[in-house]
């Protein structure tokens, strides 16, 4: 628009008295007010009698009596110029403010607006041009969820407590008196529940014929995981007694080898790999 009215301006005047260079402050400010008083005119036409006070500039543009015209400042952040909340043009003046304030949020981009424009709507006119925004959408976006997999029979079954678990060991830790200790966890696959047990002594007086299924207040276990996916050895190879046949894993051992000893003859066990994938508070590997 600026180089329009230039264009006009110069085909009335002579050759030498013509203007070649660059747009100035006024040519600029001068296309921007016929601009906003073609986008008023087309909004407001119509409806002059507005709930908020305003008056006609002799620029012949709408502006805004606000509660500050006391206050010693410009008169375009004193009397701002009315703008509509739904047209193209107020829509580009957004995104350009909104560009040059580095992709800015609607809060400051709002506030930096109101020192010229009365925006109605404001907040909500600038939301939908910065959801608009492709580079603004690229950090906003919400990343793909994957669907939940449907939890396996052994989870979902009516049971007892702790009668479906998962076992874990963390450890050795070490005293005050360097002694060595361990800690079992047993995890409920079926409800949220976890008991915890330290072990003082060495593996054979420590986990035979002492867990939580032989406790009074504990429940028979029927299932427990296999340990498959994360066989936590924390228990050193030397410290396995001899009756029960432990394979090394780099000087270490796998649970599963202790798991089927250390229960009960009278009682029927089953080692199920867990494979849902809320997984992980059923099976902890705590590492120290």
């Amino acid at each position: 628009m600026g180089w329009i009215l230039r264009f006009i301006n110069n085909i009335k005047k002579r050759v030498n008295e013509r203007t070649f260079c660059n747009l100035n402050v006024e040519e600029y400010d001068k296309a921007e007010k016929i601009i906003l008083r073609k986008v008023q005119r087309e909004c407001f036409e119509k409806n002059r009698n507005l709930s908020m006070q305003t008056y006609l500039d002799p620029d012949d543009l709408l502006r805004v009596k606000t509660r500050i015209i006391q206050r010693k400042d410009q008169d375009s952040f004193r009397y701002p110029i009315l703008l509509p909340s739904k047209h193209h043009i107020v829509d580009k003046l957004i995104f350009e403010k909104h560009v040059e304030l580095c992709h800015a949020g609607i809060q400051v981009l709002m506030s930096t607006l109101r020192e010229e424009y009365w925006i109605i709507k404001s907040r909500k006119t600038i939301r939908q041009v910065i959801r608009n925004c492709l580079r603004c959408k690229r950090f906003s976006i919400h990343p793909l969820q994957s669907i939940s997999a449907p939890l396996p029979e052994d989870r979902i079954r009516e049971a007892q407590v702790f009668e479906v678990i998962g076992i874990d060991l963390c450890g050795p830790l070490f005293l005050k008196d360097n002694k060595k200790c361990w800690i079992v966890l047993f995890t409920c696959a079926i409800f949220r529940a976890v008991h915890l047990e330290l072990k003082l002594d060495k593996m054979k007086g420590a986990l035979q014929n002492r867990t939580p299924l032989s406790d009074s207040f504990r429940n028979k276990c029927s299932d427990t995981d296999d340990s498959t996916s994360d066989p936590v050895t924390v228990i050193e190879s030397s410290d396995c007694p001899q009756s029960i046949d432990c394979q090394p894993y780099d000087s270490m051992i796998d649970l599963r080898n202790i798991y089927p000893q250390l229960s009960s003859k009278d009682e029927e066990k089953h080692y199920t790999a867990f494979e849902a994938d809320d997984i992980s508070h059923i099976i902890f590997s705590v590492y120290l």
